[in-house]
């Protein structure tokens, strides 16, 4: 995928791309932010040898790849029902990834027992849970916003069963903040479509946690007879509890607060508010210096504090306004995919993430959830108004 990017801005239609973008404020808000947190970062510690180079090459690449990134789904806006299609088949890979990993942890691997945190198996052997259930929950949310587009009968079919499919994984993953964005997600569907369209997709998510929650003792039962009949090398403790639901709510916060805490701590100098620490260097390790585990700062408004101060979060938090009034336009007139998905990205990342400006960052998850909703909202709405102008000349 990444060695794509490259061949994709290398044969871009540039002259198409600039003419569509042309005068656009929000084009010019997404290039201050851009080169706010590069420069800054630069300007802060810059390049330097050994291993602190090499970290700031790798964010530079980040950035190039991010922008060509930026660039090719700007252009790959101007045909909204072939990202549709992409959304669908997006959900029908999905749904086999999640099938394989349940298939795999639940049922063949003798270290692993059914119904603990599901993780992707086609990624490192096991993604973290975290982003697997933020990335099956932003499929989920993508295949119940073009359903009602779907007419071949074998096309809904396999789109009915991914969306079980993918409920019942999103469920296992038992991930908090994928749970917090799809119940956003929802709610913004019902604000755009009304009760009635969005009651299907409402009874769906609420059954399902109500199952999940239902069967946790039974579940709870299969999981201890697991590990009573495996064989004595293999030392498990269950982890799916007979309540699930009261499990993931009461569940420690994963040391969030005290990486929030440390991270504001980390501004030793007044005008750090301002301008903030950079993305690499001593300072920036210095926010995050908890433990060797405390990679980034799981949240990317506090990271975009962290890295660019007040000004590169507000530039972000502008970028990200602009961004959902034109997907809010969009979806008024119908187009309401690009709204639903950058609600959930949005939501999701408030709790983590590690930047909005590395297409190469350790969740690298950012760019699917909000970046790329973000991108394809704000094209659209701009060549419908290009179009409009044009007509009204």
């Amino acid at each position: 995928m990444l060695a794509l990017i490259p061949f994709a801005f290398v044969k871009m239609p540039w002259g198409a791309v600039w003419a569509n973008a042309k005068g656009d404020a929000f084009r010019g808000i997404v290039t201050h932010f851009l080169c706010w947190m590069t420069i800054r970062s630069l300007l802060g510690y810059g390049m330097v040898d050994g291993r602190d180079g090499m970290i700031a090459g790798s964010w530079l690449l980040g950035g190039l790849l991010l922008a060509c990134f930026v660039i090719a789904v700007w252009h790959a806006a101007q045909d909204l029902r072939s990202l549709d299609r992409l959304g669908l088949w997006t959900g029908y890979t999905a749904a086999f990834a999640a099938t394989v990993s349940m298939v795999i942890f639940y049922g063949i691997l003798p270290n692993h027992l059914f119904g603990e945190r599901l993780t992707n198996w086609f990624v490192h052997g096991g993604l973290n849970s975290v982003t697997t259930g933020l990335t099956f929950g932003f499929a989920l949310m993508w295949l119940w916003c073009i359903r009602e587009r779907i007419t071949k009968r074998r096309e809904r079919l396999l789109l009915h069963i991914s969306l079980v499919i993918l409920l019942a994984a999103v469920c296992f993953t038992r991930c908090r903040g994928a749970l917090l964005a799809l119940l956003a997600a929802h709610a913004a569907l019902t604000w755009i479509r009304g009760y009635r369209r969005a009651a299907l997709p409402w009874a769906a998510l609420l059954g399902a946690i109500v199952l999940f929650q239902v069967t946790g003792p039974h579940v709870d039962k299969l999981v201890r007879w697991q590990v009573a009949s495996r064989v004595a090398g293999h030392n498990l403790e269950p982890s799916h509890s007979a309540t699930p639901i009261q499990e993931m709510l009461t569940r420690w916060d994963g040391g969030r607060t005290e990486i929030y805490a440390r991270a504001m701590r980390g501004f030793i100098e007044p005008h750090e508010w301002l301008i903030g620490v950079g993305q690499w260097g001593p300072a920036e390790h210095f926010t995050r210096s908890l433990s060797y585990m405390h990679m980034h700062h799981h949240s990317i408004f506090i990271a975009t504090l962290v890295h660019g101060g007040i000004i590169g979060l507000g530039l972000a938090l502008c970028v990200l306004f602009i961004g959902l009034r034109r997907a809010h336009a969009l979806a008024r007139e119908g187009e309401d995919t690009w709204f639903v998905l950058l609600v959930f990205g949005c939501t999701g990342l408030i709790f983590d993430g590690q930047t909005l400006t590395n297409l190469l960052s350790i969740p690298q998850m950012e760019p699917l959830l909000v970046t790329f909703p973000l991108i394809v909202a704000a094209s659209a709405w701009w060549l419908r108004k290009s179009s409009e102008g044009l007509r009204t000349q």
